[in-house]
């Protein structure tokens, strides 16, 4: 009578293979985007062929329909590229959606969840102590900035900020003072690297990532973090406080190249407000069709705005599709949260770090184009995926 759900079920040789590559996926995640997207790779395989071999549909997930309408898009979207060729290269990053379906279909238990989050918190550590020890950097916040392991200033920043959030849900979700400890020591580490890095959208997704988990969770404790950001800002260097200040100057140098890309995107949106110009370098088209002038030595693949870069790519289409999208996704993750994650505290502490982190990609997104940055896009979708993953909510339990 009674059912064996996929909590409780006993794991195959097979299935312990399954978990030992999410765990690789989820440390690699930190460190190298190639072998993460190997490890996705393989995992979707496995999941269809196990579909196959138990002549069983693949797993059903409740964000298929939003996911479909972006992805199928921007395929569409190739023959009318001003570089199809091109486009079509670029096509594989649409392959980095199916974290979620990775996430949400194989992490179906709480040991999973245990073992990948510990082994993303070992690997973001092993990034930042790397950085720490093999980077030049200045403690008065000039000079070089930290470039991660990642061999970028801002997408390292971007994974060591949205890895911070992440062990933050879990300090306010997990009971153990010991763990809390732990994760807590990490976070400092992780902090000073990021305030090293100088990067401003990931200093902005940072705090507001912070903000959202104490919101859910600890309402109280919010003057405390903004308090302590306040004093941070104020008692440090001088090149720190000018260059938060900085993020509100619109006649910043950076900042008034970014308006200037934002406006001349417009101007392509209009040019082509169906299609989009395409997945490609946009130095010649933007010169050709905008009064813009490219004043960096580059091909420039993105326009430093998540939203703008989308409607410029994949149209005004593909910009609507990529807000249902986020919002679908979001909609599913607070329904998880109240509805869905249990007592079970690593399922849980999974569910708000994706709200948290959720709140970090798409407001950073509003300042640099991280739908387009593979290895931070791929830390959103698999943290989203195991926060939204348990196979016996989308299926029914085994009898």
């Amino acid at each position: 009578m009674a059912s064996v759900t996929v909590e409780t079920r006993q794991r195959s040789t097979f299935d312990h293979g399954i978990t030992g590559l999410l765990v690789l996926f989820a440390a690699s995640s930190m460190l190298s985007v190639a072998i993460s997207q190997i490890c996705l790779g393989v995992l979707v395989l496995l999941m269809l062929g196990r579909s196959v071999w138990s002549r069983e549909r693949p797993c059903q997930v409740p964000f298929a329909w939003s996911v479909g309408l972006f992805v199928i898009w921007g395929l569409l979207m190739i023959p009318f590229s001003t570089d199809p060729a091109f486009s079509f290269g670029m096509a594989k990053r649409f392959a980095l959606y199916s974290a979620l379906w990775v996430g949400a279909c194989l992490v179906d238990g709480e040991d999973r969840r245990r073992w990948m989050f510990w082994a993303l918190v070992a690997a973001i550590v092993a990034n930042a102590v790397h950085t720490a020890l093999t980077q030049d950097y200045d403690l008065d916040g000039t000079g070089r900035r930290v470039t991660m392991v990642q061999r970028s200033a801002m997408t390292g920043a971007w994974i060591m900020a949205s890895a911070s959030i992440i062990m933050f849900a879990f300090i306010m979700v997990l009971r153990s003072w010991r763990i809390r400890i732990v994760l807590m020591s990490a976070e400092l580490i992780l902090l000073f690297l990021i305030y090293l890095s100088r990067t401003r959208s990931a200093w902005l997704g940072l705090l507001a990532g912070l903000l959202t988990v104490l919101f859910i969770t600890r309402k109280r404790l919010i003057p405390v973090v903004v308090l302590i950001f306040a004093l941070g800002v104020a008692l440090g260097p001088e090149a720190i406080r000018e260059r938060v200040v900085s993020i509100v100057d619109p006649s910043y140098s950076s900042n008034s190249v970014r308006i200037a890309q934002w406006e001349a995107g417009v101007e392509l949106v209009k040019w082509k407000p169906v299609t989009g110009v395409g997945d490609v370098y946009l130095a010649e088209i933007i010169e050709a069709k905008t009064d813009y002038v490219n004043t960096f030595a580059s091909n420039m693949h993105h326009l430093h705005h998540s939203l703008v870069t989308t409607a410029v790519f994949w149209g005004i289409p593909g910009l609507v599709m990529l807000l249902v999208l986020m919002g679908h996704l979001l909609i599913l993750l607070v329904r998880a949260w109240r509805t869905g994650a249990g007592d079970e505290p690593y399922r849980r502490a999974w569910v708000l770090a994706g709200l948290g982190v959720w709140v970090f990609y798409n407001l950073t997104g509003m300042l640099d184009a991280l739908v387009i940055d593979p290895e931070m896009s791929l830390v959103f979708l698999g943290v989203l995926g195991v926060g939204l993953g348990r196979l016996d909510r989308f299926s029914p339990p085994d009898a």
